[in-house]
């Protein structure tokens, strides 16, 4: 819960990034975590923001070389990185001071945060899956579904709208993102709120 500012802030204000990098790290968080949801919705919006091959390259890619053949940028190595490493290490802290480097502090931040981002909701969408799979034994399967199954329907179905939808002009692609992140919201700040009380 205590992300959402920053994730809000890689889309608006001053830390913002570009929509190209701003995606292009989602694909790259996903390429390691296989999220079925992030895969669709995130590839529309990165063909929207103006990746063309760019979309299937990062996806496909399966190590850190290999989304460096896609994109030299310090910020893509640190999603790749961040997704092998689950957002911990000293690895990724040393990947992290180079964004800095490359992209000022504030917008190295930004690029953390949407790694934590993506991370949350490819966690929540392949447990999701799992869940109606029936793979989870524990009676709190179903209220998982419950709770989560809406949030993922809905990206399910925007994703399958957005195939439609032109590239768009960065401002656009900002707005597109504060919509979601405060849709995500909705499903975060409940539950955090309840951590807060009861953690």
């Amino acid at each position: 819960m205590g992300a959402l500012p920053k994730i809000f802030g890689a889309y608006a204000g001053a830390n913002k990034l570009d929509p190209q990098l701003n995606e292009a790290i989602m694909l790259t968080v996903n390429s390691q975590k296989q999220c079925p949801y992030c895969t669709g919705l995130h590839g529309e919006l990165g063909r929207m923001a103006g990746l063309d091959k760019e979309v299937d390259q990062l996806l496909a890619a399966g190590s850190v070389a290999e989304v460096q053949k896609v994109s030299d940028d310090k910020a893509v190595t640190y999603a790749r990185l961040f997704a092998d490493c689950n957002g911990r290490g000293q690895e990724l802290s040393d990947a992290l001071a180079e964004v800095a480097k490359v992209h000022g502090d504030g917008k190295a931040i930004s690029v953390d945060a949407l790694c934590w981002f993506l991370h949350w909701g490819s966690v929540g969408g392949n447990t999701l899956n799992r869940a109606l799979r029936g793979e989870i034994k524990s009676p709190w399967a179903f209220m998982y579904v419950v709770y989560y199954g809406p949030l993922f329907g809905t990206i399910k179905v925007l994703s399958m709208l957005l195939r439609v939808v032109p590239q768009v002009p960065p401002m656009i692609s900002g707005v597109i993102g504060v919509i979601l992140a405060t849709c995500a919201s909705v499903w975060v700040i409940p539950l955090g709120l309840l951590g807060s009380v009861f953690g």
